[in-house]
């Protein structure tokens, strides 16, 4: 139940709208996305003034895709390098105004790193990341 906030609305897919929105939040999502440069474009399209892209498995590494373990189902996921993620976020009209280290509680460590000793160092993320941008207005 929202309770008060009545104008505050969920979507399972993208609807169309005839104004801007306000805030556009994505979490833990992005990774799953095949074509998440698409998806940040139709985020944009939406000019929303404010675009909040929380727990990303995002860092100063390659982007690559892997198998990821969940509950005992494979699903694809994807790590991005960060830079890549900005300048991309950069190029549809925003500017950073945010960034943190994103925790997290995993094998029963709380806010432990990323497990990820399985895949060679260059590749190894320890933590996610939450970023915020701000649209820069022409």
């Amino acid at each position: 139940c929202l309770g008060e906030f009545l104008k505050l609305h969920f979507h399972e897919k993208l609807p169309k709208l005839s104004k801007p929105v306000h805030i556009i939040h994505a979490g833990s999502s992005i990774q799953y996305i095949s074509d998440w440069k698409g998806l940040l474009k139709e985020f944009a399209n939406y000019q929303p003034k404010i675009l909040i892209l929380e727990d990303l498995l995002a860092g100063e590494i390659p982007t690559f895709i892997t198998t990821q373990n969940f509950y005992g189902k494979k699903v694809r996921s994807r790590f991005l390098n960060i830079n890549e993620l900005i300048e991309e976020v950069q190029a549809l009209g925003f500017e950073l105004t945010y960034r943190s280290r994103c925790t997290q509680n995993f094998l029963s460590k709380k806010g432990g790193a990323l497990p990820m000793k399985n895949f060679s160092s260059q590749y190894q993320l320890r933590y996610g990341a939450h970023l915020m941008f701000r649209r820069v207005e022409s």
